[in-house]
């Protein structure tokens, strides 16, 4: 029950040791992350599958910053699966986010990854 908020919690460790410039070392605790919020997906698909999405984007830009290009296409390949699965489900969450800079390392840090999102005041996610 409290592996979401591990997931979390590495995601931090990773934007930390980005922000470091220490570009090994993140892989390891991005991989944990991405296995943790996998697991929660299972459970809860609708509140994980999108933090999921955006740790496997992450763990790519990491595997990126080792040079690491097989493992780099396959995380990329797994990102716009899962990516296109939201779209399809959600266009209008899609296309909110579409405008976002993608090149960017990670998201800010402390983002809210790995919880299930909040509904806006008009009780939409």
């Amino acid at each position: 029950m409290h592996e979401p908020g591990l997931a979390h919690s590495l995601h931090n460790v990773v934007v930390d040791l980005f922000a470091l410039r220490r570009f090994a070392e993140p892989v390891s605790a991005a991989r944990e992350a991405t296995v943790l919020c996998a697991r929660a997906a299972v459970d809860e698909p609708a509140a994980f599958r999108q933090p999921l999405a955006t740790l496997v984007n992450n763990l790519r830009k990491a595997l990126l910053q080792l040079g690491l290009p097989h493992d780099v296409l396959a995380a990329t390949r797994d990102t716009v699966s899962m990516y296109r699965r939201l779209a399809d489900q959600n266009p209008a969450v899609f296309l909110r986010t579409a405008g976002k800079d993608w090149r960017s390392p990670l998201p800010a840090p402390r983002s809210p990854l790995c919880r299930p999102p909040r509904p806006d005041r008009r009780g939409l996610t």
